[in-house]
């Protein structure tokens, strides 16, 4: 597995401006040094690259790095939403209790495979071949909690 890190420095031949370093390891001993100063398309290209290689949190590491007049591009403020890191939010409300619909599964699924079918509790609601048939049978009716499931 190969070892990837960024560190950020300066650069003072380049008028000091904000410099990250991009290590790659893993049989190669390569760095290469990109420039963040003004060239947002470079800073781009770098994160397609990481974002395509699977390494997200280098991706987040490098846009860090990044300097806030690179960051206010409208597609770079994208780019940071989309790479944020998920946030996971607990809720008080609980599905509804579906035994019985399992029940009626594990029972008379059977007679139904290869079916989508829409359940009301032990009850058959309707059933058809494909989804969008049983959506249009199940159109018009009150939005009560049905289990829709493909019987397989």
């Amino acid at each position: 597995m190969s070892d990837f890190r960024i560190s950020q420095g300066v650069d003072r031949g380049a008028r000091t401006l904000p410099v990250a370093r991009i290590f790659l390891g893993g049989g190669r001993r390569e760095q290469a040094q990109i420039n963040l100063g003004g060239d947002a398309r470079l800073l781009l290209a770098s994160l397609r690259h990481l974002i395509e290689a699977a390494r997200l949190t280098a991706a987040r590491q490098l846009l860090d790095a990044a300097p806030l007049g690179v960051l206010n591009d409208p597609v770079m403020m994208r780019l940071r939403a989309a790479l944020a890191p998920p946030v996971v939010t607990r809720i008080q409300r609980r599905d509804v209790d579906r035994q019985r619909e399992y029940e009626w599964l594990r029972t008379e699924g059977p007679r139904y495979r290869g079916c989508w079918v829409a359940l009301e509790g032990n009850t058959l609601v309707a059933s058809a071949k494909t989804l969008r048939e049983l959506r249009k049978d199940l159109q018009g009716r009150r939005n009560e909690p049905l289990l829709l499931h493909r019987i397989d």
